[in-house]
């Protein structure tokens, strides 16, 4: 009995702690692009300055679709 109540035990603070990296991993990412658009403000920032800093990849398929991978998951969220 003592076992199960162990296992649920660490299975709580397992689930608590990856809410807390999830939320420190978000709370960087702001901070990160908080100082992007601080230098995107900038008058020495161009725009190739802020597209390289913002976008990892972009793929161009046919039909001219295209898909922008971000190096911030949460940038484009609620675009």
């Amino acid at each position: 009995m003592q076992i199960a109540e162990y296992t649920e035990h660490i299975n709580k603070l397992n689930n608590q702690l990856t809410i807390l990296q999830q939320t420190e991993q978000s709370m960087n990412t702001n901070k990160q692009v908080g100082v992007l658009a601080k230098k995107a403000m900038s008058k020495k920032s161009t725009l190739g300055d802020i597209v390289n800093a913002l976008i990892e990849k972009v793929y161009v398929y046919p039909d001219n679709c295209i898909e922008i991978r971000w190096k911030f998951d949460s940038f484009a969220e609620g675009m």
